[in-house]
């Protein structure tokens, strides 16, 4: 298939709530699962000419690397799960990445015997503990929790903590929660408060508020994006305080939390702010992500002023926009519609039929008379295209094999329409699952997915906290003619995490969005 997939994320930014036990077995992940087996010789040649390009080859090379190994599933598994007993710190990494998407319950029992082993951990023990967040059980706490009380090196405390919040619930947060008080290491608790944030509790909330009023930046930061995460209603007052900030990371993992928890006084601090007008071009975006959020007459004019030839201009805002003005039926008038459709930027075009996809089914006539539009962009016509196969499944098999037959369109094009095609009728298994991600995909992309901004948020955190900014080898700093270039962070890649979407959406905002498994 021409479109990437893949998978590589931690445990944390995976934002499953439930437990690998309590996770459904869906279509997408039959459609991805496969069966154990032995493979095929030229298999095995393909698997270990990935790994080697997943090791040595230039930065795009070796996502492609990890991605094609991941859409291997099984067939890898018995290789990377050799190479989980690798004395490299950094070939454990990938192998950890990928067997976290693609481990089962064998992969889970190698991991356990790696991590809880008589020695300790071994090198690459904090991506071990990471993969095990991904497809281990509630089983495996408390040994989690006994590690972390044993360990001393930060960075494997802080995958723990990562492993231990997308594992655990409420009666899980009292026992994290005590570490608090006994580690004072911010780089430390900003991964508590950020694990707290997944699993909620008495015992979390006790703690993230005082993370809420302490006098360091990084764990305001944390403990704003943990207070979003855990979208409660005693929590939206702390979030509203939160607006003032003289930090504007604290003020933009605010307005995500406000986003994720509509409120009536929410909306009105919202107004008051003024965000929505004087501030950068995220800012701006993120304080139209929450107002949509918002119900009320007031939001509404709000929003459509903003339209206004003297309004917003910026192409970025003007996405979000989009979405905000669709995020109740009747926000989006007639006119305010055909103003954002005037807007020349393409993106914006797309937000707008993204949006307008998802709330109603009745869109597709006007999808595919968009498509057949001379003025139409290739790339919108690619998103027309994907939109027009989830909402009308039909429609866009028609389309397609048009699309194929006259070859008047690009290669890409092409490409897009038989893959589609093959999704629509069932020649790929989980078609119908997986088309429903890539509307999500789309929306996540053009910055309409309030849970996206929050994981996105939370990677960035998370990779000012381990000090990967400023982590340059001297390998690439002193090559003559070359600049210095920043290294791969080890599991937290925003491109990781957009990766990730394509594959296996999030189950919590897969069910907020009304998008169909």
């Amino acid at each position: 298939m021409s479109r990437i997939f893949a998978v590589i994320i931690l445990c944390l930014a995976a934002g499953l709530e439930a437990t690998a036990q309590d996770r459904p077995v869906d279509e997408l992940d039959r459609f991805f699962a496969g069966q154990r087996g032995e493979p095929t010789e030229a298999q095995m040649a393909e698997v270990k000419a990935l790994w080697r390009k997943a090791q040595i080859g230039a930065r795009d090379d070796r996502q492609d690397a990890r991605v094609r190994l991941t859409e291997l599933g099984r067939v890898a598994t018995a290789f990377l799960e050799n190479e989980l007993r690798s004395s490299s710190a950094d070939d454990v990494r990938v192998a950890a990445m990928v067997l976290g998407r693609v481990g089962d319950e064998a992969v889970a029992d190698l991991l356990r015997e790696l991590i809880f082993g008589e020695k300790g951990l071994p090198a690459g023990g904090r991506h071990l503990v990471l993969a095990l967040g991904l497809v281990g059980d509630r089983g495996d706490l408390p040994r989690l929790l006994g590690l972390l009380h044993e360990t001393k090196r930060n960075d494997e405390r802080r995958a723990l903590c990562y492993a231990i919040g997308a594992l655990g619930g409420p009666e899980q947060a009292a026992a994290l929660a005590a570490h608090w008080k006994e580690d004072k290491a911010q780089e430390f608790r900003a991964a508590l408060l950020l694990a707290l944030g997944r699993m909620g509790g008495d015992g979390a909330l006790d703690v993230l508020r005082e993370g809420l009023r302490s006098n360091k930046e990084t764990i305001r930061r944390a403990a704003t994006l943990a207070a979003a995460d855990l979208r409660l209603a005693e929590l939206v007052p702390d979030l509203i305080r939160a607006l003032k900030d003289n930090d504007e990371d604290v003020v933009k993992a605010a307005l995500i939390g406000l986003a994720l928890r509509p409120d009536e006084a929410a909306a009105q601090a919202l107004r008051r702010s003024n965000l929505w007008r004087d501030g950068d071009d995220e800012l701006r975006s993120l304080c139209l992500m929450a107002l949509g959020a918002q119900a009320g007459e007031a939001v509404d004019r709000l929003l459509q002023s903003r339209l206004k030839p003297r309004g917003e201009h910026a192409d970025e805002v003007l996405r979000s926009l989009a979405f905000a003005l669709l995020g109740e039926p009747g926000r989006l008038a007639g006119e305010a519609r055909d103003r954002l459709l005037a807007v020349t930027d393409p993106e914006v075009a797309r937000a707008l039929w993204c949006g307008l996809a998802l709330r109603s089914r009745q869109s597709a006539g006007l999808m595919a008379t968009a498509f057949a539009a001379p003025s139409c962009h290739d790339r919108l016509r690619a998103t027309l295209l994907e939109l027009l196969a989830h909402v009308d499944p039909e429609r866009a098999a028609e389309l397609c094999r048009e699309i194929i037959d006259r070859r008047e369109h690009k290669k890409e094009l092409l490409e897009r329409a038989q893959e589609l095609l093959d999704l629509i009728t069932g020649k790929e298994p989980g078609g119908r699952a997986l088309l429903s991600a890539r509307v999500q995909v789309e929306i996540d992309d053009l910055g309409g997915s309030r849970e996206w901004n929050l994981l996105r948020a939370i990677a960035r955190e998370i990779r000012r906290t381990e000090d990967i900014d400023r982590d340059f080898s001297s390998a690439f700093q002193n090559r003559p003619g070359q600049p210095p270039r920043r290294p791969e962070p080890w599991t937290h890649e925003d491109e990781d995490l957009r990766l990730w979407y394509d594959r296996h959406p999030y189950f919590d905002r897969r069910r907020a969005l009304d998008v169909d498994p």
